[in-house]
């Protein structure tokens, strides 16, 4: 809060807690509103005057000497903060030494040594009773092995969220849509290409099919009595899909502007590309209650101290968010603060300062000097806001005693960050995002799966409404940052993998997916062009030949070398 009301920035890096990979990850935000809608200026690249472009840029064509090649808003975004699965090597255990391993490896990749035997090579499941990794390499820090199916403890999955994301069009302040620079009478017609070897998180609606770029006056291809039978039919099962009428077509769909010549908004959609190691979609209740204030959303994400100083029961719907998915202690406590103030569990918001932390990694409470295994408080209470110790306590760190313990993964629990009715953040509204994603995967092995093509988009919460998602799906790699398993039953080396399983982290929205005829409508965006390439068009048709056919019955005629040169079918008619 600044003077004068509340003040929003465009980049913004956060913390939040990602129940699948059970770890706190970095995030940087990108309010993709204020990218659109705030210019920089700058150096123009073919003319010597600075020029002056968004944030997230205007689609423009490359070279205004040339006609053809055109752009759009590429965005690359990376962190050096990131760590991925193929920088990391577990060292051997057994001969040869670590030493030795690694020098060896090191004239490998000179060329005088062959490494082929397992001792030098990948080795997750293993089969010879010995965990190991091919060391990174020297000449580039890479290493040659394969992303297996364990999330390395080392593995930094960070990335990049997408906020306020519902309308990408670059439109000036009397609200008419821009046009392509270098292309003067030509509406822009292009939205964004993400491009991040780390993870994406989309948040909320995403890249609106609407007239006006809101939720209120969302359109489809079609209109009057042809719209799907989505919200009016309570099976949600799109029967009228093949009885839509020609007559019925929305000529704006897709459409930039409408009529044609004109400057008049149509579609506040824009072909979108997202491309990541994993795409993560989140609903606008992530980590909120829709009644709060944004200013309480901004404060409250990344609340670690909501992970710690509630127990089980906890139901106050203002305190929730992303770290309540940690594994957090299983008795409450009258945690202490970093100035040693001391707060009852749950009875206060705890906004002030984080919760102390030994030196050791032990949060710390306040407990009974004469019994602090034991006791949760000094004999006669505690009052709220005063230190520890100057009420007769001892800060005791939780964890070094029996009995105080963590609820564990697969402990059968909701994600509090959960939408619909009951406990957590409440959306009444399904979550829309239209873009092309491009991603990559977990692997798959026997009892645990990957979790197929329903959630290539990973999801974190407890949805209760629906995920409207219109695009394209492209598994691209397998993921080699975001390597947490999709079933959390085996997360480290040599742990075997269990029938049963261990999804505890999301649960599942209503699927309304399909892909998004939007895309035949418009240039292909930049990445999406590079999927094909132009060839001569040419027909080629098959047919199985009889066995009278002139050709077939030659070769049914030719000499058999392992048959003492007889024909090769004796039944057939040779000349």
């Amino acid at each position: 809060m600044l003077a004068g009301g509340t003040r929003w920035i465009t980049l913004l890096d956060k913390v939040m807690f990602n129940g699948r990979e059970q770890m706190p990850v970095r995030i940087m935000d990108f309010d993709l509103d204020l990218m659109r809608r705030n210019q920089v200026t700058g150096n123009n690249l073919f003319r010597s005057q600075a020029d002056t472009d968004f944030w997230l840029p205007l689609p423009q064509i490359a070279d205004p000497r040339q006609s053809s090649t055109r752009t759009g808003a590429l965005v690359y975004a990376f962190r050096e903060d990131t760590v991925r699965e193929d920088a990391i090597a577990r060292p051997r255990l057994i001969s040869p030494t670590q030493a030795a391993w690694l020098t060896d490896w090191q004239t490998y990749t000179r060329g005088t040594v062959n490494v082929s035997t397992g001792q030098y090579l990948m080795n997750a499941a293993a089969r010879t009773g010995v965990f190991s990794d091919p060391p990174v390499s020297p000449n580039n820090g890479l290493s040659p092995k394969a992303v297996d199916f364990y999330a390395d403890p080392e593995r930094r999955p960070y990335g990049f969220r997408l906020r306020n994301g519902r309308d990408l069009r670059r439109i000036d302040t009397g609200g008419l849509v821009l046009k392509t620079k270098g292309r003067g009478d030509e509406p822009e017609q292009r939205g964004m290409s993400f491009i991040s070897d780390a993870s994406a998180y989309i948040q909320g609606n995403f890249n609106l099919h609407s007239e006006d770029g809101t939720d209120g006056k969302i359109i489809e291809e079609y209109k009057g009595t042809s719209i799907l039978n989505v919200d009016t039919d309570a099976a949600k099962n799109w029967n009228n899909f093949f009885t839509r009428k020609q007559a019925d077509l929305n000529e704006k769909f897709a459409r930039v502007v409408y009529p044609e010549g004109s400057n008049t908004p149509a579609d506040s959609w824009r072909a979108t590309e997202i491309i990541a190691d994993s795409v993560q979609v989140l609903s606008n209740a992530y980590t909120m209650n829709a009644s709060n204030s944004d200013e309480e959303w901004m404060a409250r994400d990344g609340w670690i101290a909501q992970g710690l100083v509630l127990n089980k029961a906890d139901t106050i719907p203002e305190t929730k968010s992303s770290f309540r998915m940690l594994s957090y202690p299983d008795s409450a406590r009258p945690w202490v603060l970093e100035d040693g103030r001391v707060y009852q569990d749950n009875t206060a918001r705890l906004q002030d300062l984080p919760i102390k932390i030994s030196q050791r990694g032990f949060p710390v409470y306040c407990g009974d000097p004469t019994n602090a295994a034991n006791s949760h408080s000094p004999t006669g209470g505690l009052t709220d806001g005063l230190s520890c110790r100057a009420q007769g306590g001892v800060e005791a760190e939780y964890g070094l005693y029996g009995g105080q313990g963590y609820f564990p993964i697969s402990e059968e629990r909701d994600p509090l960050q959960r939408i619909g009715a009951g406990e957590g953040p409440v959306n009444t509204n399904d979550t829309r995002i239209n873009a092309v994603v491009v991603s990559g995967t977990v692997p798959s092995r026997a009892l645990n799966s990957y979790g197929g093509l329903h959630n290539f988009p990973r999801f974190l919460e407890n949805w209760n409404r629906a995920l409207r998602f219109s695009g394209s799906l492209f598994q691209l790699n397998f993921s080699s940052s975001a390597t947490a398993p999709f079933d959390q039953d085996s997360w480290e080396p040599g742990a075997a993998p269990v029938a049963a399983e261990n999804i505890r982290y999301y649960g599942p929205p209503d699927r309304l997916w399909g892909y998004d005829v939007a895309l035949q409508y418009v240039q292909a965006a930049p990445v999406a062009a590079r999927f094909s390439t132009r060839d001569n068009v040419r027909s080629e048709f098959y047919r199985e030949l009889a066995a009278d056919d002139p050709y077939i019955n030659n070769l049914r005629c030719a000499p058999d070398p392992n048959n003492n040169g007889q024909r090769i079918d004796s039944t057939a008619i040779c000349p």
